[in-house]
């Protein structure tokens, strides 16, 4: 092996951990945000589906109508 394919082996390497690194942060970010924004939804009172609003709802989602045009 000349010296060109144990540079690229290398710096590889070290690039491909480093791509590792932030795949696994990025997908323990996206578990703790699903976290924190069903507690923003539970708090804010809006874990109630549309089909099944109980009284104290604070609003309801209507269906799209179709345009008159």
């Amino acid at each position: 092996m000349d010296g060109q394919v144990i540079t690229t082996i290398a710096v590889a390497i070290p690039v491909l951990g480093f791509l590792w690194t932030i795949h696994r942060d990025v997908s323990g970010l996206r578990e703790r945000m699903a976290r924190v924004e069903g507690l923003i939804e539970g708090l804010a009172g809006r874990g109630a589906p549309a089909k099944n609003l109980g009284a104290g709802a604070r609003y309801q989602i209507s269906e799209p109508r179709a345009s008159a045009g």
